[in-house]
């Protein structure tokens, strides 16, 4: 049976709070934890979008460039 990986952490954590984990895992393990805590503090990411350009120049740069060869 293979442990999902919410089960490997909490296996890892439970390591951590009893001191049976290596102390080179205990302290990637605490770095993780406030690493956690400080995105939760950001809380959601923006959502950002590509806005299409209209300057007549564009089309020019675009057909240029390896993005817009049809190859």
């Amino acid at each position: 049976m293979t442990a999902t990986k919410t089960e490997q952490f909490n296996l890892v954590e439970d390591a951590v709070k009893t001191g049976i984990a290596p102390a080179e895992i205990a302290a990637a393990f605490s770095e993780l934890t406030a690493l956690r805590q400080e995105l939760k503090k950001l809380g959601e990411p923006e959502r950002y979008y590509l806005k299409a350009m209209n300057c007549p120049h564009h089309h020019r740069i675009f057909a240029a460039s390896h993005l817009g060869s049809s190859n």
